[in-house]
C-alpha cells in the first residue's frame, strides 16, 4: 500500500509515528491527539500496513496496542497501579474516581505503596523514585502540576480496564471455588 501522508501535518507526522512507536499514550488536549483524530482512519491503516500494529484510539487516548503487551515498563505500570488502587481501596476511598480526580505528590504515593500491608515484601519502593515518575510523564500517563505534584492522564483509563479485568477475574476465581 502507498501512503500519502496528510499534506498540512507531515510535520508532525515523523513525531507523532515516534511517539506511539515508543510507547506513549497520546491523549487529549494535544495538537497531536487532534491530528489523529482528524486522521485517524489514515493512521490506523499506516500503523497496521507499515508495523502491522494496532493503532487503538479508546478514553480520549491514542496508543498501540502491541507495544502496551509486551513491555516490562508496562508490567512495572500496571503493578504500581494496581498496589496504588489496592491501597486506596483499604483506605476506604472508591480507587477509580480517586485516581480519576486526584492530585497527588510522589512522596504521598511513595508513602501509600510502602506502607502497603499486603504488598511492601514484595516491592522496592526505591524503584519509585523521581526516575520512575518521569517515566510516568513520558508515557502521557501522568500532567506534571507545580513541584513533584502531579495528575493521572486520560491514559490512565486504559490501565483502569485492565485492572477492573482482572477483579473481575479474581471475583470469578472466588466464585468458582466458593463452589467446589
Amino acid at each position: 500500500m502507498t501512503f500519502s501522508y496528510p499534506k498540512p501535518e507531515l510535520k508532525l507526522h515523523r513525531s507523532i509515528t515516534e511517539k506511539l512507536l515508543d510507547g506513549v499514550f497520546v491523549s487529549t488536549g494535544t495538537h497531536e491527539y487532534d491530528i489523529l483524530s482528524e486522521y485517524q482512519t489514515w493512521y490506523k491503516a499506516f500503523f497496521k500496513e507499515s508495523f502491522n500494529i494496532d493503532l487503538i484510539n479508546k478514553h480520549e487516548v491514542f496508543y498501540c496496542e502491541s507495544l502496551t503487551k509486551k513491555t516490562d515498563k508496562t508490567k512495572n505500570i500496571m503493578v504500581f497501579i494496581a498496589i496504588l488502587m489496592y491501597e486506596i481501596s483499604n483506605r476506604g476511598q472508591e480507587p477509580v474516581s480517586t485516581i480519576e480526580t486526584t492530585e497527588f505528590t510522589y512522596d504521598q504515593v511513595r508513602t501509600i505503596i510502602s506502607e502497603s500491608v499486603q504488598f511492601s515484601a514484595y516491592v522496592d519502593i526505591e524503584k519509585y523514585g523521581t526516575r520512575f515518575f518521569n517515566e510516568l510523564y513520558n508515557f502521557g500517563l501522568i500532567h506534571k502540576m507545580s513541584g513533584e505534584r502531579f495528575v493521572f492522564t486520560k491514559a490512565i483509563d486504559v490501565f483502569l480496564d485492565e485492572y477492573q479485568y482482572l477483579i473481575e477475574q479474581l471475583d470469578l476465581d472466588e466464585g468458582v471455588q466458593g463452589m467446589g
